[in-house]
């Protein structure tokens, strides 16, 4: 478990950073998209952690709530992605 969380949370870096040897300006703007994927996926595994939670209650209950946090952060860094590059026009 602990492997995928840190292969998520790195997919959006790799996502920016992975365009060849071209060389390319890093733009926040980027990251909307694999941020945005990276919050689904976080989404949906904090709903598993929940869902499966009966079987081992003590040891999902803390990565539930753990993964919670992470995908509020996440969350809150797309919304303010999407709003600041976005929000207008």
């Amino acid at each position: 478990m602990p492997i995928l969380a840190v292969a998520i949370a790195g997919f959006p870096f790799g996502c920016v950073l992975a365009h060849g040897n071209e060389a390319h300006e890093f733009a926040w703007s980027s990251l909307i998209v694999p941020l945005g994927i990276t919050t689904f996926a976080l989404v949906i595994l904090t709903g598993c952690a929940g869902l499966f939670m009966r079987k081992k209650p003590k040891l999902l209950f803390k990565w539930h709530k753990r993964l919670a946090i992470i995908t509020i952060v996440a969350a809150v860094c797309h919304a303010a992605l999407v709003l600041l590059f976005h929000g207008h026009g």
